[in-house]
């Protein structure tokens, strides 16, 4: 039973990582999912520390990077984060594994692409 729930978390992770890919600027996208890498690990590795567990929605570099897009607030609550008043808080720490492994693999992704256009980019100014 753990297998198949595994497999919808990612299926859902991952949808709500298309939104975020779909919606960000792509200037600040890989920015957008190192932040919420940095937010996951940092959960993931420190589960007794409560800083690492609540984040302040008017933080601005919070506020700015991660939750103005719907697919990354989406991407945080199907990752365990919950929203209370004016913070995000870590409700349920289960699916960390997986959001961890899903961003590490996204952003190497967007980065691949980035070198692919800059390449092209090259090619077609020289």
């Amino acid at each position: 039973m753990a297998a198949k729930n595994d497999d919808d978390a990612q299926d859902i992770l991952g949808a709500c990582l298309g939104i975020l890919v779909e919606e960000a600027d792509p200037v600040i996208l890989r920015t957008t999912l190192q932040t919420l890498l940095k937010l996951m690990k940092n959960a993931a590795e420190n589960p007794s520390e409560e800083k690492f567990h609540h984040v302040r929605k008017e933080n601005k570099a919070f506020s700015n990077k991660v939750w103005r897009y719907a697919g990354a607030q989406q991407f945080m609550l199907a990752a365990g984060w919950a929203e209370a008043d004016d913070a995000v808080v870590l409700t349920d720490s289960e699916r960390l594994k997986c959001a961890i492994q899903l961003l590490e693999a996204k952003i190497l992704l967007v980065k691949k692409k980035s070198k692919l256009l800059l390449k092209e980019k090259d090619n077609r100014l020289s």
